[in-house]
């Protein structure tokens, strides 16, 4: 690699860093892509591909599914793929933010809300997951509203149901917010990956077994008369 390509890597790099809040959300992107969901990959190619299509509308997605499912790296490969291409996008969450106005004077805080609207593309990570408070509403309403405004395009991520979201009894400022934003994103159920799920109830067998027994499953070899080691060490205490 030449220094003229290193430095290029340098600056994308930087480029990313800048749109996400965290730092490994820099990695997620379609060449790192598994293959486990090649549907949902597509999915967010095209509207990567389209942008400037939907950006007009100031059309976005509303990514539902399973913790796990891999809404996150669907979003944030496509603010990677549109900030390699130059445009601005963001990437955050309601409890960044809303941890971000609490650790910031008063007098900052209108500049920093205003990046959002301000951005080509903003996407709200584990939307509703955040504590809901009437001041959190208001701050949801306000960076909706101005996106609704000014047509800046939203990809809103969720573990809950769609038909959890809307409350009847819930703040009114808030449901505003949420049905802006169900009239401009398209809905997209991300479906857990054949074998994710397994594998996932794997790992936390494993774990169990490590916190347990000090030993992995994989260890717990046959000792004598059928028991296990752990059963034997228990024997002999």
């Amino acid at each position: 690699m030449t220094e003229l390509s290193k430095l290029q890597q340098v600056i994308k790099r930087e480029k990313r860093r800048r749109a996400m809040h965290l730092d490994i959300l820099c990695d997620y992107d379609f060449a790192h892509d598994n293959g486990e969901n090649p549907a949902a990959i597509q999915c967010a190619k095209n509207y990567a591909d389209n942008f400037d299509s939907f950006a007009r509308d100031g059309a976005g997605l509303f990514l539902y599914g399973a913790s796990g499912s891999g809404k996150t790296f669907l979003a944030a490969a496509i603010v990677n793929e549109l900030t390699d291409k130059g445009y601005r996008c963001r990437f955050t969450s309601m409890l960044t933010i809303m941890n971000t106005l609490s650790a910031i004077g008063y007098e900052n805080r209108r500049d920093y809300l205003d990046q959002f609207s301000n951005a080509e593309l903003l996407v709200l990570d584990d939307f509703g997951i955040e504590t809901e408070t009437s001041y959190s509403n208001n701050v949801l309403n306000g960076i909706v509203g101005k996106c609704y405004e000014k047509h800046v395009p939203m990809i809103v991520i969720t573990p809950y149901p769609q038909d959890s979201l809307l409350k009847e009894t819930g703040d009114s400022k808030r449901n505003v917010a949420i049905k802006r934003l169900r009239s401009r994103c398209f809905p997209y159920t991300v479906l857990m990956p054949v074998g994710r799920s397994a594998k996932k109830a794997r790992k936390k067998s494993e774990n169990e077994a490590l916190i347990k027994d000090g030993i992995k499953p994989e260890q717990q070899t046959l000792a004598f008369d059928g028991e296990t080691n752990s059963e034997a060490k228990q024997g002999k205490e």
